[in-house]
């Protein structure tokens, strides 16, 4: 009798198994969207691929959108420091910092998918303000799914296949030199309102993206 209770015990935990590795897997997929985001938004390129997989389209992404996201903090602050509430609009990607930041409630009310050693966080539809980290993430087209993959044995942000690593690295170069720039020269004194700060730095993007088609042609 105790032998037979010992075996349906057994077997019991045997059953719950699978529960308790999709709740794990679930919460370590979070917890790495969680820390991919504001590794990102601290523009901490290091921290963001220690949970990213090492494939050449996630590492190229993260190397040219982290130090875009460093300057365009480094001029928010800036023009924050000059112009006060006025220099919050100074840099177009002045609020994709904190939405990636806020990573973790989009990933928190996401549903989490796995299948094997990959899975996909897919926002909730009624995310609200936080769609516009899916934009960030997905260069401004509203929420995408996220997609995880094992590696090394532990769940990491994969972006091998995804949208968001198509993009001209040379325009993220040119946009991170103009955010630095622009920064430079607000403290420098250069600009005395935040509306010629901002004119200074969009004329700056436009003629980086016109080099940038000149190089393509």
């Amino acid at each position: 009798m105790v032998s037979s209770r010992k075996w349906i015990a057994a077997l019991m935990v045997l059953a719950l198994l699978p529960a308790f590795s999709r709740a794990s897997d679930e919460s370590e997929i979070k917890d790495a969207a969680n820390a991919f985001g504001l590794a990102l938004s601290k523009g901490d390129a290091a921290a963001a691929k220690k949970v990213a997989t090492s494939d050449d389209p996630t590492v190229g992404f993260i190397d040219s959108v982290a130090p875009m996201i460093g300057a365009s903090n480094k001029l928010n602050d800036a023009a924050i420091a000059k112009y006060g509430d006025d220099g919050r609009n100074v840099s177009m990607l002045a609020g994709v910092a904190t939405n990636l930041a806020n990573l973790t409630k989009l990933s928190n009310e996401a549903q989490v998918k796995v299948t094997g050693d990959t899975a996909t966080v897919e926002p909730a539809k009624n995310a609200g303000a936080d769609q516009s980290t899916g934009r960030a993430m997905r260069g401004g087209r509203g929420p995408q799914n996220i997609h995880f993959r094992k590696e090394g044995g532990k769940w990491k942000v994969d972006l091998s296949n995804s949208a968001t690593t198509r993009g001209d690295n040379g325009n993220f170069q040119a946009m991170t030199q103009a955010f630095s720039e622009t920064a430079d020269e607000i403290k420098a004194g250069k600009y005395p309102t935040a509306d010629e700060a901002r004119q200074a730095l969009t004329m700056k993007i436009v003629a980086a993206a016109r080099n940038g088609r000149r190089r393509g042609q």
